[in-house]
Order: C-alpha cells, then structure tokens, then sequence
C-alpha cells in the first residue's frame, strides 16, 4: 500500500523573500548550501527570470541526507522514505535532476556535490564570485556558523555577496548567525523564516522597504541566550560541580586502595 509521501507532488518554493534577495543581489552566480529536491533554488531562479535574469546556479549538497532523515525521528519531509534508499544508498538526487529539468533551469544548474565545508572551498579555490549564497544545510550550530565563516570568505575585493539562508525559528541556527554577526561586525535581517547578514550599502534602505526587520543588540543578547543554551550551560556546571566533589573523593580513595594492597 502506497504512503501519503508518494503522492506529494514537488512544487517550488516562492515568496516575496524569494524576490528580495534577487532584486537586491541581482546576481550572475547563486550558490546554494542545501538543496534537496530543489525547491528553494528552482525558487531563486523563477524569481530571476521574472526579471529578465538567467543566473548560473550552483548547488552544494552531499544528496545522502540529514541525521533527522536517517533516524526518522519525523515524518513528513523528514521522513527517511524521503531518501529513497536503494540498497542502503539514497538516491534522491535523481530527482533533483528532474525538478530542474522539468522547469527548464537544466543548463543553468550545475551540482557540487560534497560537504558544505569541501564545497565551498573548492569554489573558493576556483576563484567562483557569487553575488547570492543562501544556506540552507546541516541546521546544527557548528556547521552553520561553519557555513557562514567560509562564506564570508567570498568575494572579488569590491562586493561581497548578499549571505542569506533559512529556517530562523531553529534556535541553532539563531545563534549561529548571531554570534556570527557579532564576530563580523555584521547587522542581521529577518523576514518570515529567512535571515540575512549583511553590512552593504544601501541595504537598509532596500531591506526596510522590502518589510525585513532589524534584529536589535537586545535581542542578539536574548537570542544568544536562548533555552537550549541555557540547558547546555547548565549541565555543563552540574558536572563541574560532582566532577569537583566526587574527584577529590576518588583521589583518596585511590590513594587508600594503593597503600592497602602493598601492605
């Protein structure tokens, strides 16, 4: 019997978001950490070519899945069946290809197909300038602030590319991006689920009038601070504090046991 997911039929991520960041990067070269089926980069390029552009789009991505996928710890999108596993081997990225065949961005896909960190040094070390990276990747902490850092790292000595990505409500990726920020002397915007950091001119004026908003220093603070760091810091002074009782303990008890058995 057939399951509700075989039936979902794929269909392109839009949004004024979407058109934001082309109207404000118009970019010759989009790359994308994260693509899945394609959805967000299929977005980016209808948005494009609404007006009048044809952006080379590359996307960066392993095409073996995330952790949340292997466990199934979801259902939906996040379901392993999403993999579509031959032999233990995920092979979605067949229809990745499709998607983008099917709507005609085929000759301006092209794939790298590696981890975040190997991807982007390799365009890095291509010499590749482009004027949009949107990162939508691992959602963990370490590897989106990863993401941002080799991103940053992007540019051809007169702009830098406009770095945006997805899924703000992820208290992970909050606080990469705000501690992030804070090490780049970055400001940070939000619209819906989408952030973006950026310290270009005009981009103020250009992201207020689009209805992005500004994420205050106080709210760096509290983002910084959200619950699960708090649970973090917490069981990490818990077990300092037996580590300080109970080691001292051991030691003597250790050093008792040794004299005891020479005697």
């Amino acid at each position: 019997m057939k399951t509700g997911l075989e039936f979902m039929k794929f269909i392109p991520r839009t949004g004024e978001q979407f058109f934001d960041l082309v109207e404000i990067s118009q970019p010759e070269i989009i790359v994308e950490v994260g693509t899945w089926y394609g959805a967000s980069i299929i977005g980016f390029l209808q948005a494009a070519k609404s007006i009048g552009l044809t952006p080379t789009a590359i996307a960066v991505d392993t095409w073996l899945g995330s952790v949340e996928h292997w466990t199934d710890r979801e259902k939906g999108e996040w379901a392993r069946s999403q993999l579509k596993l031959d032999n233990g081997e995920p092979n979605f990225i067949t229809d990745f290809r499709s998607n983008v065949k099917s709507y005609g961005f085929e000759s301006q896909v092209q794939i790298v197909r590696a981890p975040s960190q190997a991807g982007l040094a390799y365009l890095l070390q291509q010499k590749i300038f482009p004027s949009l990276i949107y990162i939508d990747g691992d959602h963990s902490y370490s590897a989106v602030k990863s993401d941002i850092a080799l991103s940053m790292q992007f540019g051809n000595g007169k702009n830098s590319p406009l770095l945006a990505g997805d899924d703000w409500p992820w208290a992970s990726v909050r606080r990469a991006v705000i501690l992030s920020a804070v090490r780049y002397g970055q400001s940070v915007w939000v619209k819906n689920h989408m952030w973006i950091i950026g310290k270009r001119a005009n981009l103020t004026s250009a992201l207020i009038s689009r209805g992005w908003t500004s994420v205050s220093e106080l709210q760096f603070v509290a983002l910084m601070l959200d619950l699960a760091a708090i649970r973090d810091l917490v069981k990490k002074l818990k077990r300092r504090i037996i580590r300080g009782r109970v080691d001292p303990v051991y030691s003597q008890l250790r050093e008792f046991t040794s004299k005891w058995t020479k005697s």
